[in-house]
């Protein structure tokens, strides 16, 4: 992400291929990682580091694609403490590098995550 200006409208990010009709949210992390099957969950949670966040107040509802939206500029939640985004507040990393991914339910199946992105703030 080559600027980040809060005068911006909005940042989204996006996840499709969900099951539709499911419970989501965005997390964040500082650091990147590998941790498979966590408990309670199928697939590879992506995110390290001494912080991860999730942003639990902007649950969403997956559509019927299975898609997700968050509004990173606009969010309500997030951050984990330290240099990790707190509501709308992603303006101030310049140089840092932040991880996403999203969680979500898949029915009656454990929950799962998404495959992560990572942004790097200039």
């Amino acid at each position: 992400i080559d600027t980040c200006d809060c005068s911006s409208p909005s940042i989204l990010l996006e996840m499709t291929g969900a099951t539709a009709g499911q419970a989501g949210y965005l997390l964040v992390g500082a650091g990147s990682g590998s941790v498979v099957d966590p408990p309670g969950a199928s697939g590879e949670l992506c995110l390290g580091g001494a912080e991860i966040g999730r942003y639990a107040l902007d649950v969403a509802i997956t559509d019927g694609a299975g898609r997700i939206v968050t509004d990173v500029l606009d969010a309500k939640s997030g951050g984990g403490g330290g240099g990790l985004p707190f509501g709308g507040n992603l303006c101030s990393p310049i140089g840092q590098t932040w991880h996403f991914q999203y969680w979500f339910r898949d029915g009656a199946q454990p929950s799962r995550f998404s495959r992560a992105i990572r942004a790097t703030f200039r």
